[in-house]
């Protein structure tokens, strides 16, 4: 049932076998049968070789010879279909692959199943990972063993980049990492949604501005800033990495350290727009 603790090699689903067993009796019959006859064969030809070939022609001999080896031939096809029957209703039980509690079951006693039908969800909460989405831009500055830290609702952790994905994911045009904690986390539960902090180390230069200086669109990523005329201007940028106030650009050369960014109403400004600059207030 739900809530229920298993240890790994633990029965958890047995798959009638009545099915299975009877073709097991079926074939084993079958192969009795098959043993009588190699018996009386090999006694048949026995007979005809201490007879010899004076009173009994060799081509009986062959005969026989040929028999023997078909009724061999047919047992030990018969030991073959008896192997994998024997495998197949091994296969009606199924077994707890690891430690764990179940977390779901589907299904109950009498139900039909078929290859593939979900019956149990078994969940170890002792080896939790966590599979975070990454920007592409960061794949050749992340590598396996690299140290994380894992943020929960009040608790965090120590964990290491397990695993990383090269392949982009479609809709979100990421990558995804399998991160572990380096030991268990009795707050991180399968299924729960945590942060996840890292070190990223970019070797180039790269310019630094607000979060809310940057400015979406459909297929772009823009930033609004102040031409030397006084006009707004907008920036198409690639974001390196970011927190929840500032973001990292790459270098890019409309954009420097002391250019004016705009973080309000950006959104809804247009490129040559004039702007009126009002100077900051002193603070008294």
């Amino acid at each position: 049932r739900e809530g229920d603790s298993v240890k790994r090699g633990d029965r958890l689903v047995s798959v009638d076998p009545s099915l299975v067993s009877a073709q097991i009796r079926q074939v084993v019959a079958a192969r009795a049968r098959l043993d009588e006859q190699r018996a009386q064969a090999q006694r048949e030809l026995e007979r005809i070789e201490s007879l010899g070939p004076d009173v009994i022609p060799q081509v009986e001999a062959e005969r026989e010879r040929s028999r023997l080896r078909s009724f061999e031939a047919d047992i030990a096809s018969q030991d073959a279909v008896i192997r994998r029957a024997r495998a197949e209703r091994a296969r009606h039980v199924v077994a707890a692959p690891f430690d764990g509690v179940i977390m779901r079951r589907l299904l109950d006693p009498g139900d039909w199943v078929g290859p593939g039908t979900p019956v149990l969800e078994l969940v170890d909460p002792a080896s939790v990972e966590v599979f975070v989405p990454v920007p592409a831009v960061l794949a050749e500055r992340i590598k396996v063993g690299d140290e994380v830290t894992l943020r929960g609702r009040t608790q965090t952790g120590s964990a290491k980049i397990a695993g990383i994905v090269p392949a982009l994911e479609p809709s979100t045009r990421t990558l995804s990492i399998r991160v572990v904690p380096e030991s268990p986390l009795d707050w991180l539960r399968p299924g729960d949604v945590v942060d996840c902090d890292m070190e990223i180390v970019r070797r180039t230069e790269g310019v630094s501005i607000p979060r809310d200086a940057i400015v979406r669109g459909a297929s772009t990523t823009r930033v609004a800033h102040i031409s030397d005329s006084k006009q707004a201007a907008f920036t198409d940028v690639e974001i390196v990495v970011g927190d929840a106030r500032t973001v990292l650009l790459a270098p890019n050369p409309a954009l420097s350290v002391g250019t004016q960014v705009i973080t309000r109403g950006n959104e809804r400004l247009r490129p040559g727009q004039q702007l009126i600059i009002d100077a900051p207030k002193e603070t008294p």
